[in-house]
This record gives structure tokens, C-alpha cells and sequence, in this order.
């Protein structure tokens, strides 16, 4: 039995909402790739796509400053304000 170590906050109780680190507790918890949860996933990339085993007491994290760098890279590149920027 696999065990999912997630706090009740990171799930949205007022709707579709997550918290990012928590979504990735239960993605991994389901054994599926981020990506089967879109429309346009094709199923023979599922392995490529797979979460990084973690042990019982690790989470997996998003790297925020290197997500930052990489928006903030896009944006300059792209010559945009943040107002700009979209979801």
C-alpha cells in the first residue's frame, strides 16, 4: 500500500483550486505523468513523463527561483511587463 502524505490545505475545498507541491504529491501518489491529464496526451509517452520515485518522507517540489528565472527569461526575451503576462 502506498501511502499519500499531503496536508488537507493543499486541496481546495471551495472548488478546482491546488497547491502546486500537492499536486504533485497526488500525481505521484496515482503513478500517472503530469501530462495524462490533458487533452492532447498521447498515452506512449506516459513513461517519459513519470514522476521521480520519492521515499515515504520526501515531497516533490517545484523549483520556484529556476520557474522564476525561466518566466523572467521568457518575458524579457519577449520584450514583456509582468502586467503582460499571462496564465
Amino acid at each position: 500500500m502506498r501511502v499519500l502524505v499531503i496536508v488537507d490545505a493543499a486541496i481546495g475545498r471551495d472548488g478546482p483550486r491546488a497547491e502546486g507541491d500537492g499536486v504533485l504529491q497526488m500525481i505521484r501518489w496515482l503513478d500517472r505523468a503530469p501530462e495524462s491529464f490533458s487533452s492532447e496526451f498521447v498515452p506512449t509517452e506516459a513513461p517519459a513523463f513519470r514522476l521521480p520515485p520519492a521515499g515515504p518522507n520526501q515531497v516533490i517540489r517545484f523549483d520556484t527561483r529556476k520557474l522564476y528565472a525561466a518566466l523572467n527569461a521568457r518575458r524579457t526575451t519577449r520584450g514583456m511587463t509582468w502586467e503582460q503576462v499571462q496564465p
